[in-house]
């Protein structure tokens, strides 16, 4: 049996009745909700890739080496790009011992946006400075820390108060005091210090004087 108008349209309007209408504005509206999950991925990945590309481009232009963990592009993306492409993977680690990296590389680094998520840095004997270390600050993840053999000084170290996640900073041969390392030390209590003098390992709280015995 054929289907009559009434059952397609509207007789009076033409227009599908309400209730297929309904179905196809929800329909028109799933289609947009996902296409936009698709564009914000895309848009995810773009971002991701610019900021590992400039990580990579800076690290090894100034000598260094990275290292990463697992690539977080999708398996269609990893095979596009092949087998050899790195942008994709999350950088965790970055080395500049004894490169020519200075505060500048560090303030493009910084500038990438890519740092955040870095857990540990070597910057030994390099030409970082106090400004370069002020850039680290907001390495939020950072856990290792090595600056051995630059010119950080006390104010250096007063950037790295806010690093909780920080467990484990490398000192030796810079111009820090005893009185500046104390205080970081006050601020992260769960930070071991290395200053080449002995190391500092959660001191313990000091303790209130004894009682004089009488006479």
């Amino acid at each position: 049996m054929g289907v009559t108008a009434s059952q397609t349209s509207d007789p009076t309007t033409g227009r599908p009745p309400r209730r297929r209408r309904r179905i196809l504005v929800s329909l028109k509206i799933f289609m947009a909700f996902l296409v936009s999950l698709v564009v914000a991925d895309v848009i995810g990945y773009v971002l991701h890739y610019q900021r590992q590309e400039g990580i990579i481009r800076e690290v090894l232009g100034a000598g260094g080496n990275l290292t990463g963990g697992d690539n977080i592009a999708p398996r269609w993306l990893q095979k596009w790009l092949g087998p050899d492409s790195v942008v994709f993977n999350e950088v965790h680690g970055i080395t500049l011992y004894k490169t020519r990296a200075d505060d500048a590389n560090l303030a493009r680094l910084s500038a990438t946006g890519g740092l955040a998520q870095i857990t540990w840095i070597c910057l030994d004997e390099t030409a970082v400075t106090d400004e370069g270390i002020f850039l680290l600050s907001g390495m939020t993840r950072l856990e290792v820390l090595k600056i051995c053999g630059t010119k950080v000084t006390d104010a250096g170290l007063a950037h790295l108060k806010g690093l909780t996640s920080l467990r484990m900073l490398d000192l030796r041969n810079c111009e820090v005091t005893d009185a500046g390392v104390a205080e970081l030390q006050q601020a992260l209590p769960k930070l071991t210090i290395d200053t080449g003098r002995s190391p500092i390992v959660n001191p313990p709280a000091p303790t209130p004087d004894a009682p004089s015995e009488s006479n």
